[in-house]
This record gives structure tokens, C-alpha cells and sequence, in this order.
């Protein structure tokens, strides 16, 4: 099924004759389209009036900035899903299908700056099976439709998925489908071994996983994991995890496997989607209690639902997308960046608190550091995000908030400026 494309976000360029004022809002491709109309516009007046000395009356330019999660430095976020692909779970992939592409849309529009890909829970697919990778248009792999994630952002900025290896929303191929999914596994799901392989081995070095990115894992399935669990006769002639402690023992292994791919935990989510009870009827099989996967989602500031109620693919998305964007709230943003090198003496920043214009605070000056801001000039690879973890490392004329002056979830800033170098004939 094909992604819908979301949709870039408009901003005006106005050229005026003898001044110029700039007002940027990270808008993609109109952005880039209306700058060459400038000056187009702007070469036309010039040979209009001759080849004499031009003078010009400079105005501010304005940079909107926007707090983490809307366009201005919007937080990364690696989705890998992994899907269930033994027969019982047959009827789930119509709604999985269906409530991705709208999940991820959604992603978009909240501001998040995804890179998705699906692994199989029972069967090794192979790295060629595995190593599509979709992005969001913060990824300079979208060419003309690529969006700067913030002012002055580079098409070459560490964190773009391998040129191979990305996909469109709409070019994706590997959604399981019916006709894929086996019993060839029996009643082994090495879904802990796969996941970690996948992450270490199928899509590493092609760009999916980002340090300065959350990654979230969502598992979906009606069976419940198996490597390492030693399983014991019952005298009912039914079958149980032995008493002899390896369940514990196989999944702490695994908890701390994934756990080191971070450097800190809060930077990972796992959400599961799975059976809270065995029965002979779960999405058109019989399930399993998927206790393992839930105590991963416990050990990682998850959420669980159980695959087998109705309307479940959707609740679980719905609750992934309620856990996401109430973190994003609480993202902090210590920079703000210009996409020109401003004159340090001529540098205004206003806040607006929730994104409220009617509410501007003036943020002032501080050389002591420690509330307000000062300009750090031409930064290199720091974290523009520094709470509650270190996200979004980020490159560029860059300004440093300090204290109370911090970005917090839906803050929005101005910053109003006047290139350096640039002469004003009204002096």
C-alpha cells in the first residue's frame, strides 16, 4: 500500500526594489522556488538601471524557529516494526497495512523526523528482504521535495539513510502480506534474537538507526518469544516454561543486548502488541500470552494492548502516538539557527510561550550564561535538543539559549537579524 505524501508547508519570499526582507518558516521546495524568483527578479531591476553602484537599505531578516516537534528542529525517531508473520496472525495484516501509512503521515505532522523499517518475527528474510528504509523529508534523499529539518541545514548532515537503501513512503515494498506468513517456525519465535539482528546487522551502516534519534520498536503478534526458554511437560500432557530459571536468564541476555544500543535508556520505547491470554481464537488463530514482550515494553517505557480485542492495530498506534507526542512536550531546545551568518550587534530573539504570537516575550543577552542567549557563531555537530535526553545534533550560525530562555515543547522564536556584512546606505 502507498504512503500518503505529507504535505510541505508554505512560506512567501517578497522582494522589494533597493531593501530586502527575508521571512523563512521551513518550507521545502516553495522556499527554494521563491528565492530564485528573487532574484531573478532582483538581476532584472539591476539591468534595468544600469551597471552603477547599488545601494541598499538592509532590513532584519526573520528566521522563524520552532520548538522540538514542529518544523524547525523536529525530533528523530527510528520506528522498527516487527510483525508477527506466522499463520495465526493472518487476519492482522489488512489493518496493519491500512493504519501504518496514516500513523507515520501522522508522525509527520506532528512534527517527527521518522526513519521506518519491518522485520519479519520467525523468519530470516535476509538483509535483502530487510534493508529498505523510509524517511521522512528531513532526508536530503527527496531531492526537490526535501525539507531542512532547521535554517541553514545541509543536503550532507550526518543521519541520511544510504541513497541504496531509501524508500519513498509510497516506493515501499516490504509490508508482510498474507500469502508470506508460515507455521515453517512450529512453536519458536526467536522474536528477541531477530529484532536485535536486524537492528545490529540488516539495516546497520544504511542509515536507520541515528544516535541522536529515539528508537522505538513495535511488536505485533499473537505468540510469545522462545530463545533461550528451556519448556517442560505438564502432567496434563500440555507443555510450560521450566521452573530452572532460564526464562529470566535469556531475558535479561537480550533486555541488555538491545539496552546498549543507546547510550541512554530513556532513548528507547518498546510497544507491544500482543495476546494478554492464551485462547483458540486471536486474529483468526490461536494465541499465546505474549508475557516476554511485554516485559520488554516494561523495561522500556512502553505501552502494552492486547492484539487480540477489536480495533487493536489502530489502539496500539493511537497509544504510541499519545506516549510520543506527550515526550515531545517535554523536549527542551538550547539552539537556534540562521541560515546566514547575521551581525552579532544586530541579533533580536523573541519567544513566543505554546506557540502563542499574541504573547511575544523579548529574550536578552546574556554573556554570564545563565538566561538568556548569546550568539556562538558557526557551531559544529552539538545537540540542539539537551533535555530530557540529547537529541537532533545539529551544524551552523548558530544561537545558544541558557536558563529560562530554553524552548520547551510547543515554544516558538523569532529571531530577527541583519547579515554580516551587508552595508545600509541609510546610515
Amino acid at each position: 500500500m502507498a504512503l500518503p505524501l505529507p504535505l510541505s508547508h508554505p512560506v512567501d519570499v517578497v522582494p522589494t526594489v533597493h531593501r530586502y526582507r527575508v521571512d523563512v518558516d521551513m518550507s521545502g521546495m516553495k522556499q527554494k522556488k521563491s528565492l530564485i524568483f528573487a532574484a531573478i527578479l532582483l538581476g532584472t531591476l539591476l539591468a534595468i538601471v544600469g551597471c552603477g553602484k547599488q545601494e541598499f537599505d538592509v532590513v532584519s531578516s526573520t528566521v522563524q524557529q520552532k520548538a522540538p516537534g514542529t518544523y524547525s528542529i523536529p525530533p528523530k525517531i527510528d520506528l522498527l516494526l516487527a510483525e508477527d508473520d506466522t499463520g495465526s496472525m493472518k487476519e492482522a495484516f489488512a489493518p496493519i497495512a491500512e493504519q501504518l501509512p496514516r500513523f507515520l503521515s501522522d508522525l509527520h505532522s506532528k512534527g517527527w523526523d521518522y526513519h521506518f523499517a519491518i522485520t519479519p518475527l520467525t523468519r530470516d528474510r535476509g538483509a535483502s528482504e530487510l534493508d529498505e528504509i523510509v524517511a521522512a523529508r528531513y532526508d536530503s534523499n527527496w531531492g526537490v521535495d526535501w525539507i531542512p529539518p532547521y535554517p541553514g541545514a545541509l543536503r550532507t548532515a550526518i543521519g541520511m539513510v544510504d541513497p541504496d537503501h531509501f524508500r519513498r513512503p509510497e516506493q515501499y515494498s516490504r509490508f508482510l502480506k498474507r500469502e508470506q506468513v508460515t507455521n515453517d517456525a512450529g512453536g519458536d519465535e526467536h522474536g528477541f534474537d531477530k529484532i536485535y539482528r536486524t537492528l545490529t546487522t540488516y539495516v546497520a551502516g544504511k542509515g536507520f538507526l541515528r544516535d541522536d534519534a529515539l528508537l522505538v520498536i513495535l511488536i505485533v503478534g499473537n505468540g510469545n518469544d522462545t530463545p533461550g526458554v528451556n519448556i517442560c511437560p505438564r502432567v496434563d500432557g500440555y507443555s510450560q516454561v521450566c521452573s530452572d530459571g532460564s526464562d529470566d536468564t535469556s531475558f535479561a541476555l537480550y533486555r541488555d543486548r538491545i539496552r546498549v544500543l543507546k547510550t541512554n535508556l530513556a532513548q528507547i520505547k518498546v510497544f507491544a502488541a500482543v495476546a494478554d491470554r492464551s485462547i483458540s481464537n486471536c486474529m483468526g488463530g490461536i494465541s499465546r500470552e505474549g508475557t516476554r514482550y511485554k516485559r520488554l515494553a516494561g523495561a522500556f517505557n512502553g505501552i502494552t494492548q492486547d492484539v487480540c480485542a477489536p480495533g487493536s492495530i489502530q489502539g496500539i498506534l493511537s497509544s504510541m502516538s499519545s506516549s510520543l507526542q506527550s515526550q515531545r512536550l517535554t523536549f527542551r531546545t538550547r539552539y537556534l539557527f540562521l541560515d546566514r551568518e547575521p551581525d552579532p550587534v544586530t541579533i533580536k530573539v523573541i519567544r513566543y510561550p505554546s506557540g502563542d504570537a499574541s504573547s511575544p516575550e523579548e529574550l536578552l543577552e546574556d554573556p554570564t550564561k545563565q538566561n538568556g542567549w548569546t550568539y556562538e557563531g558557526n557551531v559544529q555537530d552539538v545537540y540542539a535538543i539537551d533535555d530530557p535526553i540529547l537529541m537532533n545534533r545539529a551544524s551552523g550560525y548558530a544561537i545558544r539559549l541558557y536558563g529560562d530562555a530554553r524552548l520547551v515543547g510547543d515554544d516558538t522564536a523569532a529571531v530577527t537579524f541583519k547579515p554580516a556584512g551587508a552595508r545600509d546606505s541609510s546610515r
